[in-house]
Formats: structure tokens, C-alpha cells, sequence
């Protein structure tokens, strides 16, 4: 099933969806199960809270959009999962359009009225705030390369002599064989079992916006749990780590415990 993502961005929609799975992970978490149940349970319990969102009613992403116009597009968006969209749909189109434009002029004259009332007061950095607000820009991050006193190189000669130095000092340094044989005949030990901060870190850099595992749950909806799906997946890898060994099938729907510190060793 593919899942509108988008929502789970609302304030109101993740608040929610948060709240419930942690509930819901903590009580999975008490009860003694393998790992194949749990995963299997956690799959089972983000899917139906999936389907609970895609009925929720929405927030505005925009903040001039007024909560009248809002049940318009909620109306709308009924319609227009219908097999054959009526006359009302496009009624309500052009409703909506009409209403968009009104919302948004209204709230930029009750913005320049702020400014102007800021501005009376000589507060320029208020004023300057508001601006930003208003027109949505925002500064451009500067980039650059750095010689090795910090200061920023401009020239294109000087950059490309700062990578060769960089490389040159990465990759040129002689190998020093005594280290490389303590390394080879070291004892090797068990590691101990993955952190929480480590699992952190592994949802954290999951990507949006890719194919789902084979359960079809999106890491979206994995990363939006909150710390209760971290200390959920946590207990996954760590019965992983243990077991020496992967669920029977993976419903997991991400990559994070492949990202886990030495858990890609077991594959």
C-alpha cells in the first residue's frame, strides 16, 4: 500500500502518531517475544496507525490558510477519491481557489499592518524579521575550502593546491608494519551489543523518500515513532547481536539495523 507520507509532517498528525506508538511499542517492548515476533508485531502495529492517519483531519502547511478553507480542501480531497469526481469537485475547485487568495491577502495586510507598527517603534530587527516571514527567503550557506590556518580560499589554483595537500597527507604517509601486524594478530573478542545512541544514530540517517522493505513501511513512518520506536528497534538488533541471527523475515521496513555498528557482519 503507498502511504501519503506528506501527512506525517502536520504538527497535529505526528503529535498523534507519536503519542499512540509509544503506547503501543512500550507494551511490545514488556512482553516476552523472539524476534520474529516482534518485528512482525511492530510492522502489524505501524501499518494500522498508517491507516488511522490517512483519516485524520489535516493542519494547514501554510500559516494564512483559515480553517474554513481547510474543510473546503478536506472536502475536496473526499471527492476526489471517488471513481467518478461530480459537478461538486469542480465546484469546489474553484471555491477553494477563490478562498486561497482571499486568506493569503488578508494575512499579508495584517502582516504589513505589524510592520508598520514595529516599524513606528523603531524596531528594526523586528522589522526585518517580519519581512522574512513574510517573503519566505533565506540566506544562501557559504561553502568553501579552507588553507590550514582557516582562512577561506577563493582562487581556483589555490583550491585545487589545497586538495592535492589534502590527498597527498591522507594517502601518503608510509605504513608502519609493526602496527599492521599487532593489528593482524591481535585476539579477536565479541563486541559488546549495540548502544541506543548508536540505533539513534542509524534512524536518524535514514533517507526519505525510498522504496520500502518488503512489509512496504516506509522509514518515514519508522523515524516519526519517536525515542519508543528508537528503544523498539534497539531491542531488535540487540536479540539480532545476540541470536547471531536475522528474523525469518525481515519486517523491519528499514535498513537501520544494517547500519548499526557490526551488524552488516552477520549478513
Amino acid at each position: 500500500m503507498k502511504w501519503n507520507i506528506q501527512d506525517i509532517k502536520c504538527q497535529n498528525i505526528q503529535q498523534k502518531y507519536e503519542v499512540t506508538m509509544s503506547n503501543r511499542f512500550e507494551a511490545l517492548i514488556q512482553e516476552d517475544l523472539d524476534v520474529d515476533e516482534l518485528t512482525q508485531h511492530a510492522a502489524k502495529v505501524i501499518t494500522e496507525m498508517a491507516e488511522v492517519l490517512e483519516n485524520t483531519p489535516k493542519k494547514a502547511k501554510k500559516k494564512w490558510i483559515s480553517n474554513e478553507t481547510m474543510q473546503l480542501i478536506e472536502r475536496k480531497r473526499q471527492l476526489r477519491n471517488q471513481q467518478k469526481r461530480s459537478a461538486e469537485y469542480n465546484d469546489l475547485k474553484r471555491e477553494i481557489q477563490n478562498a486561497l487568495r482571499k486568506d493569503k491577502q488578508e494575512w499579508l495586510e495584517e502582516k504589513c499592518t505589524e510592520v508598520e507598527e514595529i516599524n513606528r517603534r523603531h524596531n528594526t530587527s523586528g522589522v526585518y524579521k517580519m519581512i522574512k516571514e513574510i517573503t519566505g527567503k533565506r540566506g544562501m550557506r557559504q561553502m568553501g575550502n579552507k588553507d590550514k590556518y582557516g582562512k577561506i580560499l577563493t582562487d581556483g589554483e589555490q583550491v585545487l593546491k589545497r586538495w592535492k595537500m589534502h590527498t597527498e597527507n591522507m594517502y601518503g604517509q608510509p605504513e608502519d608494519q609493526s602496527d599492521r601486524r599487532r593489528f593482524l594478530h591481535r585476539r579477536t573478542e565479541d563486541e559488546p551489543t549495540p548502544l541506543v545512541e548508536e540505533v539513534r544514530e542509524a534512524m536518524k540517517k535514514l533517507k526519505n523518500q525510498k522504496s520500502p522493505g518488503c512489509d512496504g513501511i516506509p522509514a518515514e513512518l519508522w523515524k516519526a515513532t519517536g525515542e519508543s520506536g528508537i528503544r523498539l528497534m534497539h531491542r531488535i538488533c540487540n536479540m539480532i547481536w545476540r541470536n547471531r541471527q536475522w528474523p525469518t523475515v525481515d519486517q523491519t521496513g528499514t535498513d537501520a539495523n544494517t547500519k548499526v555498528r557490526g551488524l552488516t557482519k552477520l549478513q
